[in-house]
């Protein structure tokens, strides 16, 4: 998505572009402006949720638009608006508008802002194990409460609703709509399109134009296009740009390359967003209402007699592959690791209310009261400096790694994969 973005509290400075009141208060020098403290956070989780008591389907708690792709936004717009302005300020501004004055400027700050947070964000993350962007593609097993659970790829099970609140509290990225990291795609909707002075209405269902409406509330549909949403035969050629227009914005609609007045006049909406192997498809009357939840999918959990995995097991052998030993009781009951498997990540609890993510061996977060700290952060490079029990906390976690992996052994709730 180009360009947009919106934080905790819903302000977005350049919605008033043309407001100039709101620009003159905006560049005022403010006097009781106390500064802004802001660390970037994510979350992430190794384990399936537990069952909870909600029973309904529709979940008004959940947030609005989750634009920015990053909550490490939150504070930014409150920093910016709360900073007293001064001249060298404006003159910066005014270069960053590269010739289109002032609040260009402005949104170029605000863009480049955004991107380095998001950037921050998306880096905790990633470190953290959040594999956001890919499906699974090998056999994944999760050791919970000394038990495999072994995870196919494609074999998906719809979350009860009993479960959905607790999943997605796990699953935070799931809640926004993502489109500007292509994770989220919008199935349907209605959204006005201005041609020559005539705002016309279209609505569209899985990409298709299913009504077109002009100013006067006459359905031209059939004029512009046929049963199947196609521009139709012999349109003369001043109705064919229309035509094009109204397929061209449905496009940019459904990747969310839109304007922030164009995001705005979305309506009846029903989307897509999916991370990794998870799949929640929703509906909002508008990009901001909050969302109800037609179907929430996930990988589904098996056990080493499934059919699913037995077939797994089958489908490799023939490509030359035996994994057979995940089946056998040296993995199952003494969690041993089988040869062609890596431990690809746990948690372990530190003390004192942390607990560390290891990925691929290594430590890679710090989570704490819900908060995921990446080593990039100033949080958790602090926590690996300090000392407890006169150690270093970095060489305390290193010995405890050391130890939880020895002789192939599988640490209690670890992620394991092919190699």
């Amino acid at each position: 998505m180009s360009g947009y973005a919106i934080d905790s509290i819903g302000f977005n400075p350049y919605q008033y572009a043309n407001d100039q009141a709101f620009w003159n208060a905006y560049n005022s020098y403010n006097v009781n402006y106390k500064g802004a403290n802001q660390t970037a956070t994510g979350a992430t989780t190794t384990s399936q949720p537990a069952d909870t008591t909600t029973t309904s389907p529709s979940f008004k708690s959940l947030p609005k638009a989750d634009y920015s792709e990053s909550s490490s936004s939150k504070g930014l717009v409150t920093a910016l608006v709360a900073t007293g302005l001064g001249v060298a300020t404006l003159v910066y501004a005014q270069k960053r508008g590269n010739g289109e004055g002032i609040k260009a400027g402005f949104k170029n700050i605000w863009n480049g802002l955004k991107g380095s947070f998001t950037k921050s964000a998306d880096e905790v993350a990633d470190a953290a194990g959040d594999v956001a962007k890919d499906k699974l593609n090998k056999l994944k097993i999760i050791y919970e409460k000394g038990k495999p659970k072994f995870y196919v790829p494609g074999k998906m099970e719809t979350v009860p609703n009993s479960e959905i609140a607790n999943f997605l509290d796990k699953n935070k990225r799931l809640k926004g709509i993502r489109t500007r990291t292509g994770q989220t795609t919008i199935l349907d909707g209605t959204f006005k399109l201005v041609d020559n002075g005539i705002e016309n209405t279209v609505t569209f269902k899985d990409g298709k134009v299913t009504g077109l409406q002009n100013d006067k509330g006459e359905n031209i549909l059939d004029t512009f296009f046929d049963k199947d949403g196609k521009i139709i035969d012999g349109l003369i050629p001043e109705q064919l740009p229309f035509a094009e227009k109204v397929l061209k914005q449905i496009s940019k609609v459904q990747k969310g390359e839109l304007t922030p007045a164009e995001f705005k006049g979305l309506t009846n909406i029903r989307y897509q967003t999916r991370i990794g192997d998870n799949l929640l498809e929703a509906t909002r009357g508008t990009i901001n209402s909050d969302p109800t939840i037609i179907e929430l999918k996930r990988l589904k959990a098996l056990d080493e007699k499934s059919d699913e995995v037995l077939t797994y097991i089958r489908d490799m052998r023939e490509k030359g592959v035996d994994i057979s030993a995940i089946t056998q009781e040296d993995f199952i009951a003494k969690k041993k690791l089988p040869n062609g498997f890596k431990v690809k990540e746990f948690t372990f609890d530190f003390g004192g209310g942390k607990k560390i993510l290891v990925l691929d061996g290594k430590p890679v977060a710090m989570i704490e009261d819900k908060k995921t700290y990446g080593l990039n952060t100033t949080k958790f490079k602090a926590f690996l400096e300090r000392t407890t029990s006169d150690k270093n906390n970095e060489k305390l976690i290193t010995e405890y790694i050391e130890k939880a992996l020895k002789d192939n052994k599988i640490p209690e709730g670890a992620t394991i994969i092919p190699v």
